[in-house]
């Protein structure tokens, strides 16, 4: 991503924004019920969604999902 921008997220309850900024202009903005673990400096959000233990007590596999941010 670089060029100085800085990606942040914070709750605002109920929801969760994501905000990409640079310098003091906010580039773009979401408001979410999502929650991103982490970004790679390529451009990427990552999501890990762990699921829940379903009645009979399995846990399936948590999903990573990758979103890709495109800015112009």
């Amino acid at each position: 991503m670089g060029g100085g921008r800085i990606v942040m997220q914070y709750s605002r309850y109920p929801d969760r924004v994501i905000q990409i900024v640079k310098d003091e202009n906010v580039l773009y903005e979401v408001v979410t019920d999502l929650w991103m673990q982490a970004a790679t400096d390529d451009g990427y959000l990552i999501e890990v969604n762990t699921g829940e233990l379903d009645q009979s007590g399995f846990l399936p596999n948590p999903k990573v999902i990758l979103y890709e941010l495109e800015l112009n």
